[in-house]
């Protein structure tokens, strides 16, 4: 008795795993087909991303190598070997955007077309170079340093109520600079913007009151809010030159420009007007 429950248990047991190895071929015939085909996108989608990460980081090594090349410009140099220079810099910077990806080395390539325009006396195209890294690369290092550079373009062609929103954007990053807020008056006084220009320049005096030094070289932002105030004349831009300026060969007394010379970079409590930050990418590969 007990050997016959025994063999019948076991032809019970065996009957269930024939069932289940049953069940599990059929569904495998049945879905073999959409099981193959997503292993199948995987593995290609996996290889894709592979072979365009190796592509990615190679376009980056070269963009960076090539970044480290150009040539610098050194103070020495007489204008035409300057101008060379920086012509080579514009070139070459155009054929890194043109031919290679874009990685977190093209903003450093846009920061050096932006300055090379800045410093031959192109405004209107450093704007441009430097307007795509305000737009396309908010949350990289470089912004930061485009963003003065941007403003002192933007002033320098003439638009100035663009510049002093500009000016606005770098007040807000760096709330204890006061030079920002006399940046930003000065272009609101330019644009016409009386009220404006006296809110900025109140906010400049307001951030250097702890300042000895600052408050010293604001004296003449309390100047500018008292004529403002009394409905005095706002500043006019510069007339264009009917002639060419002199030349390093003729002897002229040396006269201060209305906005940052892109050539000169002190340091900020030397002049009220935040200079052109002429930053280059640094050595090692960025983070």
């Amino acid at each position: 008795m007990d050997k016959r429950q025994k063999t019948g248990g076991e032809h019970k047991s065996g009957g269930g795993l024939e069932h289940f190895f049953s069940r599990i071929a059929e569904d495998f015939h049945r879905f073999w087909r959409p099981v193959a085909a997503v292993v199948v996108i995987l593995v290609a989608g996996f290889l894709v991303y592979q072979n365009y990460a190796v592509r990615r980081d190679t376009h980056f090594k070269a963009t960076w190598k090539a970044l480290s090349e150009l040539p610098r410009v050194h103070p020495m140099m007489s204008e035409e070997q300057r101008e060379e220079q920086l012509r080579d810099v514009i070139e070459e910077c155009r054929r890194l955007l043109a031919e290679q990806w874009k990685t977190r080395a093209t903003p450093w390539v846009l920061l050096r077309l932006g300055n090379a325009h800045l410093k031959l006396g192109e405004p209107e195209a450093a704007a441009v170079a430097f307007d795509r890294v305000k737009e396309e690369y908010k949350n990289h290092h470089v912004y930061h340093l485009a963003l003065p550079n941007l403003a002192v373009s933007l002033e320098q062609v003439g638009d100035h109520d663009e510049a002093a929103g500009i000016y606005e954007i770098l007040i807000s990053e760096e709330p204890d600079n006061p030079f920002w807020a006399v940046a930003a008056g000065r272009n609101y006084e330019l644009a016409g913007d009386r009220d404006a220009a006296i809110n900025a320049y109140r906010k400049a005096v307001r951030k250097a009151a702890d300042k000895e030094v600052a408050r010293h070289k604001l004296e003449v932002v309390d100047f500018r809010v008292s004529v403002l105030e009394r409905e005095g004349d706002l500043l006019q831009a510069l007339p264009e030159p009917l002639e060419p300026l002199p030349g390093p060969e003729d002897i002229q007394p040396d006269i201060p420009p209305e906005t940052p010379d892109p050539e000169i970079v002190p340091e900020l409590e030397d002049v009220p007007d935040q200079p052109l930050l002429d930053a280059e990418p640094p050595e090692a590969e960025p983070e």
